[in-house]
């Protein structure tokens, strides 16, 4: 994943070819006069970034369809989309995808770094993570790439599968070095198909994308 285009308001993400939709990022200025941005314009900043991304992907109008919420919580997006949305002020991010072009599941992640992330690593990080991080990689930068991961794949599938998951349900194979991941599911969970991800770090923060290609579920 890297940054297709940045400005002072967030940047337009290019994930790898493999992925056929179009991600938005955006920063909010302002906020409670602390450095804090008002939680009731959370929402509305996360919905921004659908708004954004569905731009980006085209189609007459469809960044003018409101995007509600269904009965789980989840965004309801319009008719042929899959799409995901995340908020971690000041930061949101959104990624969406023609359902046509294959994509079952779309899931989006964004959380910024902070040293109180380190008590993350018990819950988020496998020993399989543990082994494969970058030698001398700050823990709360790597608890915070697996939680943004394993938050991405949660999100890209529940929607479509709506059974609970647990950490550990996601086995990541990353590497780190180009920012991708090999996601692989229990099979309790009965998801058919390909995942794939992807993570990038931007300015103190981590954007981590999931995406669920062919297959059906055995539900």
């Amino acid at each position: 994943m890297s940054a297709a285009a940045e400005g002072g308001d967030g940047f337009t993400a290019a994930a790898s070819e493999g992925f056929p939709g179009r991600i938005a990022v955006l920063r909010r200025h302002g906020g409670d006069g602390r450095g804090r941005p008002h939680r009731s314009n959370e929402h509305e900043h996360g919905r921004a970034a659908a708004r954004a991304a569905l731009g980006l992907l085209g189609g007459p109008g469809l960044e003018r369809v409101p995007i509600g919420a269904d009965a789980d919580g989840c965004p309801v997006w319009p008719a042929g989309v899959a799409g995901s949305i995340s908020h971690s002020a000041p930061w949101a991010a959104a990624a969406a995808a023609w359902t046509r072009s294959g994509v079952r599941g779309v899931g989006v992640d964004v959380e910024v770094v902070r040293p109180r992330h380190a008590a993350l690593w018990q819950r988020v990080v496998m020993p399989d993570d543990a082994q494969a991080a970058p030698p001398g990689a700050p823990a709360e930068y790597v608890a915070t790439v697996c939680f943004a991961l394993r938050e991405a794949v949660y999100k890209c599938v529940f929607p479509v599968l709506r059974v609970p998951m647990d950490w550990p349900d996601a086995r990541l194979a990353t590497n780190w070095d180009v920012g991708s991941a090999g996601v692989v599911l229990d099979e309790r969970l009965g998801c058919d198909g390909a995942l794939a991800a992807e993570f990038r770090a931007h300015d103190g923060a981590v954007v981590a994308l999931c995406w669920w290609t062919a297959g059906a579920s055995r539900k």
